[in-house]
């Protein structure tokens, strides 16, 4: 794997490679919005790291609890008729290999509540690992840091 961009304008990378793992963050935002949890755990490696956190204060570790707290908060969503929304920008590579990259992007999540404006409910980076595996592009590491001290309901 390279080292990194030398400059953040390093174009030395794979341009499909990147389309790709872009494609990949993205799905994770689609596929989690529309609460299909089972094809957004198929975006994942078998045993990624995750962890949801702000500074200091882990809320959530393991896909396991990721999973789990999804499907709990869907199910609230849809009964106070919240819609969410991910929004992934600002992204930054620092590495990408033939089989590695790494990087940051910021999210931010927004609801709409009974088909009303949308607010920002959350916001905060992920940090990621994506790895080719058969060729495909997986998240093997996924750390959300939060902007906020607690979670939304």
């Amino acid at each position: 794997m390279n080292e990194g961009p030398k400059d953040m304008g390093d174009v030395t990378f794979d341009v499909a490679d990147r389309l790709a793992i872009m494609n990949l963050l993205g799905a994770t935002a689609h596929r989690y919005d529309e609460a299909r949890l089972d094809d957004f755990r198929a975006l994942f490696t078998q045993s990624p790291e995750i962890r949801y956190a702000h500074g200091d204060q882990t809320f959530l570790e393991g896909f396991d609890a990721l999973m789990g707290t999804a499907q709990a908060r869907h199910e609230a969503f849809a009964a106070a008729e919240n819609q969410r929304r991910h929004a992934l920008d600002s992204m930054c590579f620092t590495t990408q290999g033939d089989t590695e990259a790494t990087g940051r992007c910021y999210f931010q999540v927004y609801g709409t509540r009974a088909g009303g404006m949308p607010s920002a409910e959350l916001t905060g980076y992920y940090e990621f690992t994506a790895v080719k595996q058969g060729g495909v592009w997986r998240i093997s590491r996924w750390v959300a840091q939060l902007d906020q001290s607690d979670l939304p309901t």
